[in-house]
């Protein structure tokens, strides 16, 4: 079985909602307040275990009762944990995220994630050679992030980048990366960007556009076009957390080998899935209830 490395971030999200939000210096009554497990790192090595992978998390967490929570709630979903390093002097990454009527703010302070440096990344790349797939985001620091790409190119590994929360980035970068997955908003920040489908094109089916309802953008080698696979025609009752599962499905049929067409429409049907439930972790689907859904539409 193909293995596959996370090298990411581990959050804890404290939610709070109410009808609207309060100005500044104002104080007022919410309506409801949640504690989430987060972090892209995190929600993806989740999402992956629950589909059956052979998933090892790399990150790193601090001196709080959230990052013991969150290590526990990792081991339950059966991530491989053991190089998830924990520092004593620091907490743990934190999102607090007021949500009103149709709007939201957000303050993530990154916390232990910042720890995922170039000198944690030296002593885990004898061990990320055991990998077939890594996957990695920009919730850790940059230079962490290009050094890994190097290094899978280097040794042909396959590496998938979420390049999110998004920053400015190098051609090189780039195109040194085996995948690319962007949403709508995040392509038009990359690079000589002029439109969705010249910069799909340019990169010939290593950038992958997710827009939501209307599914996934791609270049079909064969068709030689921009081609779209249709999202599911499902009800949606949260969002949260369908990036990661998309991402995380990918990176589960590529590992397999299988093709760019076939793995994209199994990450649609796994995202598709998740924004039927709420949650972000919890609302992800099992390979049971994926393979389920997939029997039941032929």
């Amino acid at each position: 079985m193909s293995k596959i490395a996370i090298v990411g971030s581990i959050n804890t999200d404290f939610v709070f909602r109410a009808k609207n939000l309060p100005l500044p210096s104002e104080t007022i009554s919410g309506d409801s307040f949640n504690i989430n497990f987060g972090g892209k790192g995190a929600n993806e090595a989740v999402a992956l275990a629950r589909l059956g992978s052979t998933v090892s998390l790399f990150g790193a967490v601090g001196n709080d009762i959230f990052s013991v929570e969150n290590i526990k709630n990792l081991k339950k979903e059966k991530v491989n944990i053991k190089n998830i390093k924990t520092f004593s002097d620091i907490s743990g990454g934190a999102a607090g995220i007021a949500v009103g009527s149709g709007t939201n703010s957000i303050i993530v302070v990154p916390g232990a994630n910042n720890k995922v440096d170039e000198a944690y990344l030296e002593k885990i790349k004898p061990l990320l050679m055991e990998y077939d797939v890594i996957g990695t985001q920009l919730e850790i620091p940059l230079q962490t992030v290009k050094n890994l790409i190097m290094f899978a190119k280097n040794n042909g590994k396959t590496l998938i980048f979420n390049p999110s929360p998004m920053i400015t980035l190098s051609q090189k970068l780039l195109d040194d990366c085996g995948y690319i997955v962007v949403n709508e908003i995040e392509i038009k920040q990359l690079p000589n960007y002029k439109s969705d489908s010249q910069l799909i094109k340019r990169y010939k089916g290593k950038l992958i556009l997710t827009r939501g309802s209307e599914g996934v953008y791609y270049w079909d080698e064969r068709l030689s076009r921009v081609h779209n696979i249709p999202s599911l025609k499902i009800k949606t009752l949260d969002t949260t957390g369908a990036g990661d599962t998309f991402l995380a499905a990918f990176m589960h049929a590529i590992s397999k080998k299988g093709p760019l067409e076939e793995s994209l429409a199994f990450a649609n049907i796994c995202a598709g899935l998740k924004v039927s439930k709420c949650g972000a972790q919890t609302g992800m689907p099992t390979i049971k209830e994926v393979n389920r859904f997939i029997a039941k539409s032929k």
